[in-house]
């Protein structure tokens, strides 16, 4: 393989499609734990209720809040391998010779952790990756990849993903004491738990989109698609014609061209 290639990792790929399916099994199961602890919540404050159904919320309320600590450090894990392969497809997209970039590599990482604007920022540099990866190839080089269009998947995980965020963070502005002399409005608790599954199924959904982001990148910037559309194996001879690498272009082979 040329050395100007650097093709993206298929075992990191697979791994953080794994994760982002592990978040979204780990969402379905808060939307679970949620309705149920609402459920629980509901029946305690039922004319009829006990000290048992109190117990019974205590329980529910308790697995609800596990089952989100799970999540919660899933989701970092999903974050630090999301950095890295971000900054490993910026290096396989430079295989494809794209030229001046509006993003340097060092966004792949603080593009996260910029208050407020990480809101858009890590998606913007993610952008023109995927811009790159998915442009026409001309002899091994993403040809205008300024001009081509960003995925619907790529935005529509990207979207929920913020709104799912939007939806946890309003759902804990509301603190739950199951002590009876600190329990808030019946109305507010409610809301509390349906306000978090509703976040909770947006974002399953949110990381399923993003499996298929993540494949449909990774796949045009593998080793097998880089090498296919001829990257890393020709450069511009003397005479201006573009040519196997280290001859004159007019009497090289054409490289191939395309790629899937």
């Amino acid at each position: 393989m040329p050395p100007s290639v650097r093709p993206l990792n298929g075992a990191l790929a697979t791994w953080l499609q794994v994760l982002f399916v592990v978040v979204a099994v780990c969402s379905l199961a808060s939307m679970v734990a949620a309705f149920a602890a609402r459920g629980a919540f509901e029946t305690f404050m039922d004319p009829r209720g006990s000290f048992d159904d109190l117990e019974a919320w205590d329980d529910a309320d308790t697995l609800f809040g596990l089952v989100n600590g799970m999540g919660s450090l899933v989701a970092l894990a999903l974050l630090v391998v999301m950095i890295v392969w971000s900054w490993k497809a910026y290096r396989a997209g430079d295989s494809l010779s794209p030229g001046a970039r509006k993003w340097r590599i060092g966004w792949t990482i603080g593009a996260w952790f910029i208050p407020c604007a990480s809101i858009i920022i890590p998606k913007l540099v993610l952008d023109e990756t995927e811009k790159i990866a998915s442009a026409p190839r001309m002899h091994g080089t993403a040809a205008g990849w300024k001009g081509t269009p960003t995925s619907i998947v790529g935005w529509a995980w990207w979207v929920l993903f913020v709104v799912s965020n939007f939806f946890v963070m309003r759902g804990n502005f509301v603190r739950i004491d199951v002590n009876p002399a600190n329990a808030l409005d019946q109305n507010e608790i409610t809301s509390y738990y349906t306000v978090y599954a509703v976040g909770s199924v947006i974002a399953a959904i949110s990381a399923l989109c993003g499996v298929a982001y993540i494949r449909r990148v990774s796949s045009r910037l593998s080793a097998t698609s880089l090498l296919a559309s001829g990257a890393g194996l020709g450069v511009y001879g003397a005479d201006g014609v573009y040519g196997a690498d280290g001859a004159d272009g007019a009497t090289a082979s054409p490289t191939v061209m395309g790629g899937p």
